[in-house]
């Protein structure tokens, strides 16, 4: 998703003058953006793009700043539809993207509303927003090529829909809407819209502020056939280079490893061999952490006679103590953290290579005094006593961490 819109996005910014500092990715289902907002306040720049979609952007949202000062920062954001919105308005920031709102004064727009509350009286979501709209066109565009084919077939009917064309009419928007046979996206009016300071009702969440036509968003790239056949060898790697070039990007990587916004050419495979190559590499690595985990089992067994179920709660102990450390909000008094905040990053980073273990140790030694009475006795007893143990450390996690995958911010060259 995100990397198709950094091409866009740059040309734009380059010219009307301004050009892009880095461009940042954001693995998906991200909940911690501690170590990207580190980034960007080291960057300091003028605006901050997010492509960021999903829960992913509701946890952006909530990190860090309150929603006024996210809004003076300029942070962009693209919201994933307006029933994540509806009850939270304060979730909404910046200027962002959307494709169709339930009060566009478009003919149609009223009526497709009414129909929608009349279907859904007792739904969790009041009007139809931005998602909804799509699903619903999406579906009633694939029943009617179904009908036009004559056929179930799926080839017959991505031929019918390469070929869509949709009037502004039927679709409820400003301009003529088309499929892009080369990319197999909607191409469709896009709106730019920001948080309305004067709802009509609780549901008139955005204010449209300006549109534009759909070639004005097509990626013409695709469309050489150069790109198309080289897309999936060029995409196999995820990573986006980072341009020191006063905008930054947080970019979220597609699911589909061909370049940004591009389908590959159904005749352009990777070799077989770099398949089994990523398989085998993978599968080693994953066993050697499954030996390593059962040698450590092993290896406090045999010395100490002793089952310790607690010791991967401790690793995971200490990097939540590294993640509170270099966080934005480290765990210090006032003045402490706000001198701690003022080092720089490499030395923070330093530091908390030292002080997390030294903090972990200090809980493994209260849990050795512990187990020093099970000595001499059934194992059973340490067994139970460092399994509490171990559950009492996870449950001691803030709750808002839930399952994230979190990441910890690094000092360059790490």
């Amino acid at each position: 998703m995100g990397p198709h819109h950094v091409g866009g996005d740059q040309a734009q910014v380059e010219g009307a003058g301004g050009k892009i500092i880095d461009n940042l990715l954001v693995p998906q289902n991200t909940r911690d953006f501690t170590a990207y907002l580190l980034k960007i306040q080291q960057a300091k720049p003028d605006v901050v793009a997010t492509a960021v979609g999903g829960d992913d952007i509701k946890a952006l949202a909530r990190a860090g700043r309150p929603a006024q000062a996210r809004r003076q920062a300029g942070l962009d954001q693209q919201p994933a539809g307006l029933a994540g919105c509806v009850g939270a308005p304060d979730s909404l920031f910046g200027v962002f993207g959307t494709t169709w709102y339930h009060k566009l004064p478009l003919p149609g727009v009223a009526d497709f509303v009414k129909k929608w509350q009349a279907a859904n009286k007792d739904g969790p979501i009041p009007v139809p927003g931005n998602v909804s709209y799509n699903g619903y066109m999406a579906t009633r565009e694939l029943l009617r090529a179904i009908e036009r084919a004559g056929s179930t077939n799926n080839v017959k009917i991505i031929k019918e829909l390469e070929n869509l064309k949709v009037s502004a009419t039927d679709r409820m928007q400003h301009f003529d809407a088309y499929m892009d046979p080369a990319t197999h996206q909607m191409q469709q009016t896009i709106y730019l819209a920001r948080r309305n300071a004067k709802p009509a009702d609780n549901t008139d969440l955005f204010e449209i502020i300006s549109w534009t036509e759909p070639k004005a968003a097509a990626d013409d790239r695709c469309r050489k056939p150069e790109v198309q056949a080289d897309a999936l060898r060029a995409g196999a790697d995820r990573s986006t280079p980072l341009t020191t070039t006063a905008a930054v990007h947080l970019l979220q990587p597609g699911r589909v490893r061909s370049r940004p916004g591009c389908l590959a050419n159904s005749n352009t495979r990777l070799p077989a061999c770099s398949i089994y190559f990523r398989i085998s590499s993978t599968a080693s690595t994953l066993g050697l952490l499954f030996a390593l985990i059962a040698l450590g089992f092993m290896l406090i067994v045999r010395l100490m006679e002793q089952i310790n179920l607690a010791h991967g709660s401790l690793f995971a102990l200490g990097a939540y103590f590294a993640m509170q450390l270099m966080g934005p909000r480290p765990p210090f008094p006032a003045e402490i953290a706000h001198a701690w905040l003022a080092l720089p990053l490499g030395w923070r980073y330093a530091a908390t290579l030292i002080m997390a273990p030294a903090a972990v140790g200090v809980v493994g030694i209260a849990i050795e005094f512990c187990m020093r009475r099970t000595y001499g006795k059934d194992p059973l007893y340490g067994l139970l006593l460092t399994f509490g143990a171990a559950m009492v450390i996870e449950e001691s996690d803030p709750p808002d961490l839930g399952h994230a995958r979190l990441r910890v911010a690094g000092a360059a060259g790490v």
